[in-house]
């Protein structure tokens, strides 16, 4: 499906999915930093945005960090769990990590959300050839269903923009 266009979010929408454990996931119309830049997927078996965001320093300063952010929510959880698909993205950064590699990679934590947090499992590379950085983190659930990534300067600023998207995602 060709993805359609947002300009200057004038078109945005809510969107809301329910997840295999009952809980839903809300991405509102608006979400503070952050811009709906295109809807690739918006159907029951996938709702898939792309958001430009300017996520704020970690000093409350100005926004300062510039990036790309990416939401997956599957109708379905899938049958991989979230540590096999996140070795599968280690795959195509490092082909043939070994499983302690793979290991060392996936980072544990509580991400926050507008109304609370969530646990997710991330991996991370800094791209120096590019001058780029990749976060991709899912959420820390039973089959993969949610998947959020970010594209910035560095992984710890592609982080940052994943935890500004995830502040405006409403998680119940």
């Amino acid at each position: 499906m060709a993805g359609l266009l947002v300009a200057g979010g004038a078109a945005a929408q809510s969107h809301a999915r329910t997840l295999a454990d009952s809980r839903t996931v809300t991405v509102p119309a608006s979400i503070a930093n952050c811009r709906l830049a295109n809807v690739t997927e918006n159907n029951p078996a996938e709702l898939a945005l792309e958001f430009a965001c300017q996520a704020p320093s970690d000093e409350g300063g100005p926004a300062d960090t510039a990036g790309e952010a990416a939401l997956v929510v599957l109708g379905e959880a899938a049958t991989v769990t979230p540590d096999a698909f996140l070795a599968g993205q280690l795959d195509t950064w490092w082909p043939g990590m070994d499983a302690a590699s793979v290991a060392m990679n996936l980072t544990r934590s509580r991400k926050a959300t507008a109304n609370g947090e969530v646990a997710v499992v991330c991996v991370h590379r800094d791209d120096v050839e590019a001058l780029a950085g990749d976060a991709v983190c899912v959420f820390d659930q039973p089959g993969l269903q949610v998947v959020v990534a970010g594209r910035s300067t560095m992984a710890l600023t592609a982080d940052n923009v994943v935890d500004t998207l995830l502040r405006g995602v409403t998680v119940r």
